[in-house]
């Protein structure tokens, strides 16, 4: 039976998970709740979510921290609700909606935990869900850059129609390439229940069954890069991954696949383990010579 909790604990240790967050708590909250079910204190997410905020939390669990920073340069898309103070047409709406694609201006709000500077955030897209027939709210699907505050956004909108719009219901659907409808998600009350299950049955057939109903939830980092298309990915030589682990610069040489581009983001593998991240030194790429180093480490991964 020990065999069982040992995988499962092997399988949550270094990997990541999402976590659908309910209203009412912080995310933090969230990260605490994670830390007593799976008894590991290196636990973090990559986005804080208001407290009445509902949705995807990504969550890092050991090396799996690790690659939380490269989710938080993700975009995030989130469903919400924006209430009118006032009527507003859905013709108005409309026009304003379109004036907002794009780069904006946004200073974020007093209590924010970011500096109170007007910065320059993308609205990828502003979808109308369903618009109140009485002209008293919409529902919207927004597609935003990181450090986007939707809450803002309507109050900034509704400055722009002369109505103020303050924000009802609220849910992150996914970041990045994690969304609601191709992960795995769950809350941390349910899984909780389920980590209890799992070691409390005796039954070797229902501990079986439970492990593999547990193991959904976790994502290895591999995952997360089959999915992540910013990233390069490059692959060196079983002669050189001690070279390679002891934080060294991968040569020419080391390449198993040679046929790399200048890309800002690589993950490097080898077989099919991803062991670190790593910069193309750009003043080197064009010498094929096998000695000169190509891509300098970052971040080792295991």
């Amino acid at each position: 039976m020990k065999i069982f909790r040992k995988k499962t604990k092997k399988k949550y240790s270094n990997s990541i998970i999402i976590i659908d967050k309910k209203s009412g708590i912080t995310s933090h909250d969230e990260v605490y709740n994670l830390r007593r079910i799976l008894e590991n204190k290196k636990i973090g997410h990559s986005g804080t979510l208001d407290p009445k905020v509902t949705g995807i939390l990504v969550m890092g669990i050991g090396k799996g921290l690790k690659i939380l920073e490269y989710m938080l340069l993700s975009e995030k898309i989130y469903d919400a609700e924006f209430l009118f103070h006032q009527k507003i047409s859905q013709e108005k709406f409309e026009k304003t909606r379109r004036e907002f694609l794009g780069k904006i201006s946004q200073l974020p709000p007093v209590k924010s935990s970011v500096k109170r500077e007007v910065r320059e955030r993308e609205i990828y897209d502003l979808k109308i869900l369903d618009f109140d027939k009485n002209n008293r709210w919409v529902k919207l699907r927004t597609a935003v850059e990181r450090g986007t505050y939707i809450r803002k956004l309507a109050h900034d909108m509704g400055e722009k129609i002369g109505v103020i719009i303050s924000m009802g219901d609220l849910r992150r659907i996914q970041v990045g390439k994690f969304s609601e409808k191709n992960s795995n998600f769950i809350t941390s009350s349910i899984l909780r229940k389920k980590f209890k299950r799992f070691y409390g049955t005796k039954c070797l057939g229902k501990k079986i069954f439970y492990y593999f109903d547990l193991k959904k939830y976790f994502y290895s980092m591999e995952d997360f890069f089959a999915r992540e298309n910013k990233f390069q990915k490059v692959f060196i030589k079983k002669e050189s991954l001690k070279y390679v682990l002891a934080g060294n610069s991968i040569r020419w040489k080391n390449l198993e696949n040679k046929n790399i581009e200048k890309n800002e983001l690589n993950a490097i593998f080898y077989k099919n383990k991803v062991i670190g991240i790593g910069k193309i030194m750009e003043e080197n790429f064009e010498d094929k010579n096998n000695e000169i180093e190509i891509i300098k480490i970052k971040k080792l991964l295991v």
